[in-house]
């Protein structure tokens, strides 16, 4: 009795698959958000608003760092302009990654 029902659910497993592939599209652009709009449309308008801000972001604690290094009158900087440098490595590591994504 224990291999018939084993059998039984295997071949319902394999049903539910086969039927879920039919059900799934091909195209992810044909995928559309309950507003109507495409879905890698919506991700790539969002990935664009966020490259924008990462890259305004990049230019301010470029000059905030070019500012500080001129200020400083010895060869050390101070542990605020090397966090902003770090905070800057990170932030364009962020953007170049999902740049790359698109």
């Amino acid at each position: 009795m224990l291999p018939a029902r084993r059998i039984s659910r295997v071949a319902t497993l394999f049903v539910l698959l086969i039927v879920a592939g039919f059900a799934q599209t091909d195209d992810p652009a044909e995928v559309k958000l309950p507003n109507g709009k495409s879905w890698p449309n919506a991700i790539a308008k969002a990935d664009h608003e966020k490259n924008l801000k990462d890259a305004s972001d990049l230019v301010l604690l470029a000059t905030e760092i070019q500012t500080e290094i001129e200020k400083s009158d010895n060869f050390v900087l101070p542990l605020k302009t090397i966090k902003k440098i770090e905070t800057m490595e990170k932030l364009s590591k962020t953007l170049r990654v999902r740049m790359q994504r698109n």
